[in-house]
Order: structure tokens, then C-alpha cells, then sequence
């Protein structure tokens, strides 16, 4: 045999790669716990453990956001917590509750674009009167525990749609008798895990 004389080629340097987050499928994690406040300590675990950067900048995030698409939280006692419990998590149980008795009321200041009470009874009509979506759901599940119709939009197609701009992100909510207990399934299209998250699931409780 005769010698090789071709040159050895050396190959490019392996890139080392570049990890952000724990594998997992970013679309579909669910969380299961008892009280708000587990659940949402939960949430923001899952967020900084699996979460996608998605680097649109936005107002107050210049670097991008941390997000995960289509997060189902369960929580299983959704009752208010002692105001001890929620100062070591960093919350004010009188802000919630402040925040509670908003998310109730019908009237939208003049300086906002919308606000989820207003939405939720005192902004459609049928019939030229205010349509009060949780009065109606309240009456249908008090004639009929079973009934799959007490379900409210808070998206406005007809106005959120084409202006794209001061939309809600409480967009529905579901009420369901599920094992003899009343159940509430509430959607939101994009959500502050941080800091809106649990304020708003202390206005579900109220509702």
C-alpha cells in the first residue's frame, strides 16, 4: 500500500450550546395545588424552571419575557388566606381585597378603556338593557345546577378585535357544578404571572 499523503483536516470547534430553560412541552403544563398562594408560587417556579424567552421587547420588559403558552392552574380551596400568609409571599390583603370589590362593580371610570366589572355587568345590552353576565348565570345555575350555558365573553369582537388596543385580558369565564361543587374556569389570553396573577385570582374568588 502506498502512504496517504492527504493534508489531515481539523474540524470547526463544537459550539458549546446555548441553554435557557429545562426541556419540557411549553404549551401545556398544568399545576395542581390547594391555596392561591401555592399555586402561584408554583407557577412562577415552572415560569423561571421551563419558560420560553421570547424576546419582544415590551413596555417594562426591554429584554424580552418569560412565558408559557396555555398554563392550566387548578386550585383547589380558592379561599381568601390570612393576611400573615400573604405578607410573607409580598401581598396586601386589603389591596385585594380593594381589588375584589372593583372587579364587581358595573360602572367604568371615564379615564379607562375597560374595566372586568364593567365588562362582566354593565357594558353589552340585549334588548337595549345592560346584560349583568354574573346576575343571569346566578339565576340559570340556581334553575338548573347542571346547565352548560353559564358561560360569559368578556372580548368585545365587534370592538376589541379591529382597535386592538385597551382589550381585556380576562377574556372568559365558566361556571360548572362539577362533583357537587360549583366550579369556575376562567381564560385569560395573556397574564402578569408576577404580580397580576394573584390579584386577579382573588377577583375570581369574589366573583
Amino acid at each position: 500500500f502506498e502512504p496517504c499523503t492527504l493534508e489531515r483536516i481539523s474540524p470547526p470547534p463544537i459550539p458549546e450550546p446555548t441553554v435557557t430553560r429545562f426541556p419540557s412541552e411549553a404549551r401545556a403544563h398544568t399545576i395542581v395545588r390547594a391555596t392561591p398562594m401555592e399555586a402561584w408560587a408554583e407557577l412562577i417556579f415552572r415560569l423561571y424552571r421551563f419558560g420560553h424567552r421570547n424576546l419582544v421587547a415590551k413596555k417594562g420588559a426591554p429584554e424580552g419575557r418569560v412565558e408559557l403558552q396555555n398554563v392550566k392552574v387548578i386550585v383547589e380551596r380558592p379561599l381568601e388566606e390570612p393576611a400573615d400568609v400573604l405578607r410573607g409571599y409580598g401581598f396586601n390583603l386589603q389591596k385585594f381585597r380593594g381589588y375584589q370589590e372593583r372587579i364587581l362593580d358595573p360602572v367604568k371610570p371615564a379615564d379607562l378603556g375597560y374595566t372586568y366589572g364593567n365588562r362582566l355587568r354593565g357594558y353589552f345590552q340585549h334588548n337595549g338593557a345592560l346584560v349583568d353576565s354574573l346576575v343571569i348565570c346566578g339565576d340559570r345555575l340556581r334553575e338548573k345546577p347542571d346547565s352548560r350555558h353559564a358561560y360569559i365573553s368578556l372580548w368585545d369582537n365587534s370592538r376589541d378585535l379591529p382597535e386592538g388596543s385597551s382589550t381585556p385580558c380576562f377574556v372568559t369565564a365558566f361556571f360548572r357544578r362539577f362533583e357537587g361543587k360549583l366550579t369556575l374556569t376562567a381564560t385569560f389570553r395573556a397574564h402578569n404571572a408576577m404580580e397580576a396573577w394573584p390579584e386577579n385570582l382573588y377577583g375570581l374568588i369574589a366573583i
